[in-house]
């Protein structure tokens, strides 16, 4: 299991690093550990996490509804947390997003 752990870890490290990097997405069966690795990983190498949890709170979904331009999502996330997100220090987590629509 170390190695697992070890293996994703470096693979998550790379996609940090990487200036050009799409958005993370992280799939698999439910109760496996995802949200506690990336968990993990967020503590250990971001200053702030934002998580979004679509399940406790719905209105995450309006976020994306008018626009799926990045900035406008970004300026709503802002506009909701109270915040400035700074790329290189804040990681936002996307959890139980799985019944969201876009249109």
């Amino acid at each position: 299991m170390v190695f697992l752990k070890r293996k994703i870890i470096e693979k998550f490290l790379q996609w940090k690093e990487n200036k050009n990097a799409l958005p993370l997405m992280l799939v698999g069966a439910r109760q496996t550990g995802k949200s506690f690795i990336i968990n993990d990983f967020c503590e250990k190498n971001f200053e702030h996490k934002i998580e979004m949890n679509f399940m406790q709170n719905e209105i995450f979904q309006s976020f994306f509804e008018n626009s799926l331009n990045p900035a406008d999502i970004i300026e709503n996330i802002e506009a909701f947390f109270r915040t400035t997100i700074n790329p290189a220090t804040t990681i936002i987590f996307l959890t139980k997003y799985k019944n969201v629509s876009v249109q």
